[in-house]
């Protein structure tokens, strides 16, 4: 195992020996310290699963609720596919889509998604058990 004192040295190894040992100059600590803010916000955004405060429209937005994925993978890479696979069955080539994971279940909220029948009809990567309005449950198949 390599243990590496400052975590940032994995990406950009020869800037931080320089910030290290005090060689670096003002402007490239400046530029270096940008470049290290702007990859842990893309990190922190990406494991949120952020929509940065856009709010979905209740009338074209979606939920489906996800049981029985404990056991079958990694939720992570599943919540990946699952979200994958439902982005390209909105109404929209860019649709807006938040998720969660909560102990075996995984919840997503998509929009647009105008008909939602039509919707739960074709959800492929488990069983729909029921819809609610605009809520479907669905039982993942392993």
């Amino acid at each position: 195992m390599v243990f590496v004192r400052n975590p940032l040295t994995a990406i950009l190894p020869s800037k931080t020996s320089e910030l290290e040992s005090g060689t670096m100059t003002a402007q490239s600590k400046l530029r270096f310290q940008c470049v290290a803010f702007a990859v842990f916000a893309a990190v922190i955004l990406t494991q949120c699963s952020c929509n940065l405060g856009i709010e979905m429209d209740p009338a074209t937005t979606v939920t489906i609720k996800i049981s029985g994925v404990k056991g079958a993978g990694d939720p992570f890479l599943i919540k990946q596919s699952i979200e994958e696979r439902l982005q390209l069955m909105a109404d929209s080539p860019d649709p807006l889509i938040t998720s969660n994971i909560a102990g075996d279940n995984i919840t997503v909220k998509l929009s647009p998604v105008t008909d939602v029948s039509e919707f739960a009809r074709r959800i492929g990567f488990g069983e729909v058990t029921e819809v609610d309005g605009r809520t479907i449950m669905v039982r993942f198949l392993k």
